[in-house]
């Protein structure tokens, strides 16, 4: 007698590994909390690389798809590929670009090893070296040369007879001292803040070798119409008005929002003169970092700058 079943059911046997699917909603999960952080953080463009990328990877699989007549636009693997390949793309990178070498290296990843070539993160990984290499100047330098490698002991080698200071997110003091550069040029004076850290603002004289981590930011003046003290001064004073902080991080997207009062030369070389004074004071006395950013205020408010400071 046939009996006719209604619905089937692997059990008692189970899947030894969790489906592929379950896999991706669960990557998925994990990575969200990072998208939001970048929406509050104001990391805009990072955010639209990410669309651009996950948009680009579901069009490759989608087109995979039709080649190949299989059905996996909706494991969400897809999704999850394009979510990894713009996490590593640098937010610098030019956006239009980046839809067509994803949907084309990861069709022809796809179409050369097959599907998701044992593994979904084989694609990416392929598809984010070929974006390396087609925008490598986007991408920061590495610290790790084949000097170094061939040594048998990187660590060591960047550390030992280090002359270079680091700087992180704490400005004002050396994380570390290395003996590699990140910046070639030297011949100009810069301005260092801390992006995640509690906000600090460092003037930097020109000639003075430095290595910037991830966590460090650097402003150059391009024209001499602006001082470059000055403009350290006038940044710490109205990076605090916007509370800059270790939860409200001092992005570049949101310093490049800031908007500083720039008077006239006569004006910032009177500002310059005060608050080297206050420097020199604060350097040999026990004064403390509110008091010294009050008196740079004062400076501000007597020369009348003050005014725009209001953000």
């Amino acid at each position: 007698m046939n009996k006719n079943y209604r619905d089937l059911t692997i059990a008692p046997f189970s899947f030894l590994t969790p489906s592929l699917t379950t896999i991706s909603i669960t990557m998925l999960c994990l990575l969200i909390p990072q998208i939001l952080l970048l929406l509050i953080s104001k990391a805009f463009s990072s955010v639209i690389l990410i669309a651009i990328s996950i948009f680009a990877s579901v069009c490759a699989e989608f087109t995979s798809n039709k080649i190949r007549h299989t059905n996996t636009i909706f494991d969400f693997t897809a999704v999850v590929q394009g979510l990894f390949i713009g996490m590593f793309i640098p937010q610098n990178y030019p956006m239009l670009p980046v839809f067509f070498i994803v949907f084309l290296s990861l069709l022809m990843v796809k179409y050369i090893f097959g599907g998701n070539a044992e593994s979904w993160i084989n694609p990416v990984a392929y598809t984010v070296i070929i974006i390396y290499f087609l925008g490598i100047s986007f991408f920061p330098e590495f610290l790790i040369t084949k000097m170094y490698l061939e040594t048998g002991n990187p660590g060591m080698q960047l550390i030992q007879n280090g002359d270079i200071p680091v700087f992180s997110a704490n400005v004002r003091e050396p994380f570390g001292m290395v003996s590699k550069l990140l910046i070639s040029d030297f011949s100009v004076a810069s301005v260092l803040w801390g992006i995640d850290g509690d906000w600090m603002v460092r003037y930097m004289p020109e000639n003075n070798k430095f290595y910037p981590t991830d966590h460090c930011g650097v402003l150059r003046v391009k024209t001499e119409e602006i001082d470059t003290y000055y403009l350290a001064m006038a940044l710490d004073i109205v990076g605090q008005q916007y509370m800059f902080s270790r939860t409200n991080r001092a992005s570049i997207d949101r310093i490049e929002e800031v908007k500083l009062p720039i008077p006239p030369k006569p004006i910032q070389d009177q500002v310059v003169e005060a608050c080297q004074e206050i420097d020199a004071e604060f350097s040999s006395s026990r004064m403390t970092i509110d008091e010294y950013r009050e008196k740079i205020k004062e400076i501000f408010i007597r020369l009348q700058i003050v005014d725009n400071l209001s953000v």
